[in-house]
């Protein structure tokens, strides 16, 4: 059997829903930064407003997008965790995640002004 996210191999972007307290839910498109085995995962700053409702719940929603945020791809419910500081670096001495130039900047500038980034991996729910 396949799993969920095989749909998102190829996907540069991938829409990421996440649900207020009130459960209102909030799509973001975000930049896929690596499949494996099975599990999603991307990186945003430590201050965004999906990381404030992701500390209420971990439920989500995950879709391929474009860019702009248009679904391309049919919606399925995932649960998301933060990695701490360890898992983060191993998934980098894996390369499983590699950054290309453009997102190591972006990286660097978010690490300096706003807080600082967090990895996120996202499981099929």
């Amino acid at each position: 059997m396949s799993h969920p996210f095989e749909t998102f191999a190829d996907e540069r972007f991938i829409s990421l829903t996440t649900f207020r307290k009130s459960g209102a839910a909030v799509a973001t498109p975000v930049t896929k930064l690596a499949l494996h085995e099975g599990k999603l995962y991307i990186v945003t700053g430590v201050t965004t407003g999906k990381m404030k409702r992701l500390r209420h719940t971990t439920r989500a929603q995950v879709a391929a997008c474009k860019s702009n945020g248009q679904l391309t791809g049919e919606t399925i419910d995932a649960k998301v965790r933060v990695l701490n500081a360890g898992e983060t670096q191993s998934l980098f001495d894996a390369r499983i995640v590699r950054l290309n130039l453009i997102m190591r900047v972006f990286n660097f500038l978010r690490d300096r002004r706003a807080g600082g980034n967090v990895y996120l991996e996202i499981a099929a729910a």
